[in-house]
């Protein structure tokens, strides 16, 4: 009599239990250390996307974030590592015989995964000027002409009035009271103390002219633009002052500002309509 009992059904030897190789790179270029998950290899995507999130900290740390230069050299090693976490999952996948499931290859799982590798990036870019040093920003208005023209994306220092007071002439982002959401960018014309006026269109800080506050005639054509009473700048102010005086509405009419209202110092250009521009630093 034939025996007819089965034989044990055997693992599909035609990649059914294997990874798809692009599937793993494309998830780990999305996501850095995901394809690894994917994969079955977390504690390898662990240990690289921690990598990348010190070559951030680290590139914050030492303040290049904040400069076109550096912006560019870290943009471009960040974009580096995740290519090379994508192209490490790939071939991780392509020289895997056979997929094993973890515990962790499950909806769930990859659904916290996900929630923290790309969660994380994106709460470090939000809070980039607390966390990061540096803060981007996109220019708006004429009022800086021809320094600043509308559509330059500026970088902005967020840690150079930490411990240390603002330079007279500095070129600053900040907040307008009572609305955060509105940021502006004038020069420092006046700090704690300073007595400051304009005659005949100069700028007198404590009664002498400062020539780094002075702007071609065209830009102050009108009365208030020429001539402004001497105002004292309170304990905790600053006085702030655009360039192209007759469009702007800066402390000749609203008074010293809150220094706690600024954000930090503009460093470089990082993009703009004008190409040549990219990468100067606006004085």
């Amino acid at each position: 009599m034939t025996d007819q009992t089965e034989a044990p059904s055997q693992p599909p030897t035609n990649g059914a239990w294997k990874r798809n190789p692009w599937t793993c790179g494309a998830l780990s270029l999305m996501c850095p250390g995901f394809g690894h998950v994917y994969l079955g290899h977390a504690e390898r995507g662990a240990l690289l996307a921690i990598l990348v999130y010190m070559a951030i900290w680290l590139a914050a740390a030492l303040g290049l974030l904040a400069s076109f230069t550096g912006f560019a050299l870290s943009a471009l090693a960040m974009g580096t590592l995740y290519v090379g976490l994508a192209v490490d999952a790939f071939l991780l996948a392509r020289r895997q015989t056979r997929f094993e499931p973890k515990f962790y290859n499950r909806i769930m799982p990859y659904a916290l995964f996900a929630l923290v590798l790309i969660g994380l990036p994106n709460y470090l870019y939000t809070e980039r000027a607390k966390l990061l040093g540096f803060d981007r920003f996109t220019v708006g208005t004429e009022i800086m002409n021809p320094v600043l023209i509308v559509g330059d994306s500026i970088l902005v220092d967020t840690t150079a009035y930490r411990g240390t007071a603002p330079a007279i002439g500095d070129l600053v982002a900040f907040q307008r009271p009572g609305n955060a959401f509105h940021v502006d960018i004038a020069r420092i014309a006046g700090v704690a103390g300073d007595r400051v006026e304009l005659q005949d269109g100069q700028v007198l800080r404590n009664g002498r002219v400062e020539p780094d506050l002075t702007v071609p005639a065209s830009y102050r054509q009108e009365t208030h633009s020429r001539d402004v009473p001497a105002q004292t700048v309170p304990e905790g102010g600053v006085w702030l002052l655009a360039d192209w005086r007759d469009r702007a509405r800066d402390s000749r009419f609203n008074g010293p500002y809150p220094a706690v209202g600024l954000i930090g110092r503009v460093t470089d250009i990082v993009w703009s309509p004008q190409r040549d521009r990219i990468g100067t630093s606006p004085r």
